[in-house]
């Protein structure tokens, strides 16, 4: 009797020797048998006919489709965009971009289409609406924050714009003018960077002479620069002109003499009193002595003449007596000052106490408590004093003179003279 032998079919993958088999035992093999199954296809597309349900491959056929065996039907919307344009095709980091394109309907029936417009990977769209035959232009506004290259697409039709870093910004030009023959000085400027970067830029001075620098300004920054160091061999008026902005220059053999803060103390005097005025007198030449008369006219007539070495600065003191009633006004070389002078008239139930020590002594103390009320915080010789210019000092002193002898004519009826 023949025995059935059943035939199974192994798979020479699955072969392994029997005396590997006999070495390592059936439990010290491991198979793994993999395969990787490859992504299933995408469906193709399909173009259905809203008439009579037939399917398509292509859009083109389906409109072959529509046109021939459905004749009565109009074609429907059909929109096609041309002209790209990108105004401008070059700007400066921050100003706008405008995208435009033309889209037409040159299909039978009103229709509407979603533009897409592509700016290095971002994306914006805009839906337009035609009637059969109508043109319409779509734009896209946009503003580049970085410099480069910007690569524009929309719906297939390509183009590019360049965005450049804006450049440095100048302004408040200035020279020391009037200046002496010779002495050299800097033409001074602001140069701010409006861009988000550090940025470098070229100044060009084009008058008197050409001459050019660089200057880096880190972004948003604001930079004062001394620009050029220039002079000047003979004297006039000359044109000082850098990137479009204009200075212009007295030059002089020798400078006049610099007359400020003319002041007067104290601002109101008792008939007969005295007055102090003072002066500062300056010689803005480098090489040069001056002679000068300083000379008061109005309610006082008086001069002093004095000698100046080069760039030197001082105060003139004039001690006058007070003639005038009401506010008189005195001048020298353009300024003024005023001073009151007034009559004491006593009153009739008491005659005016002397003046002693220990009067001098309560006003002086009324006049410290005043100035240090103007002055705040520390008071005199406080911090907050010496933050003061000069000429507010003064004024801050001459108010506090005027509050103590209010105060003191309020209190005993007349004026205590400063």
């Amino acid at each position: 009797m023949a025995k059935e032998v059943e035939e199974r079919k192994i798979s020479p993958a699955l072969i392994v020797p029997l005396a590997l088999v006999g070495l390592l035992g059936l439990g010290g093999i491991i198979y793994a048998v993999t395969r990787e199954e490859e992504p299933p296809e995408e469906p193709p597309t399909v173009y259905t006919c809203p008439y009579c349900g037939a399917t398509f491959t292509t859009e083109e056929e389906l409109l072959a489709h529509i046109e021939a065996e459905h004749p009565e039907v109009p074609p429907p919307a059909k929109i096609v965009l041309s002209d790209l344009t990108i105004e401008p095709a070059e700007v400066y980091v921050g100003e706008p971009v405008t995208i435009s394109v033309t889209a037409t309907n040159i299909g039978e029936m009103a229709g509407s289409y979603e533009v897409t417009c592509e700016v290095n990977g971002e994306i914006n769209k805009e839906t337009v609406t035609l009637n059969p035959g109508e043109s319409k232009t779509v734009s896209f506004s946009l503003t580049a924050v970085v410099a480069g290259t910007y690569q524009v697409s929309v719906d297939g039709l390509t183009g590019s714009f360049t965005a450049l870093l804006a450049p440095l910004v100048l302004s408040n030009l200035e020279f020391l003018s009037p200046i002496a023959v010779g002495r050299t000085h800097w033409v001074t400027l602001d140069v701010t960077n409006p861009n988000y970067v550090e940025t470098t830029g070229t100044i060009t001075m084009t008058s008197p002479w050409e001459d050019s620098i660089e200057v880096t300004v880190g972004p948003g920054e604001t930079k004062f620069v001394n620009a050029f160091a220039i002079s000047f061999d003979s004297p006039g008026e000359y044109l000082i002109r850098v990137d479009g902005l204009e200075t212009t220059v007295v030059v002089q053999e020798i400078l006049p003499a610099i007359v400020s803060n003319l002041r007067a103390a104290p601002e109101i005097v008792t008939v007969g009193g005295a007055v102090t005025i003072r002066v500062n007198v300056g010689n803005p030449n480098w090489e040069t002595s001056l002679t000068y008369t300083v000379k008061l006219t109005g309610a006082v007539t008086a001069q002093k003449t004095i000698t100046l070495a080069p760039h030197e600065t001082k105060t003139v003191t004039f001690t006058e007596t007070v003639t005038w009633q009401a506010w008189g006004t005195i001048y020298c070389d353009g300024l003024s000052v005023r001073v009151k002078g007034e009559t004491y008239v006593p009153p009739d139930e008491e005659p005016p106490p002397p003046y002693t020590d220990e009067l001098r002594r309560e006003i002086s103390r009324k006049y410290k408590e005043f100035l240090n009320a103007l002055i705040g915080g520390e008071g005199y010789m406080g911090a907050e004093w010496w933050a003061l210019s000069m000429q507010e000092r003064h004024d801050l002193t001459v108010i506090a003179e005027d509050m103590a002898r209010q105060w003191f004519f309020d209190k005993y009826g007349y004026w205590w003279p400063f």
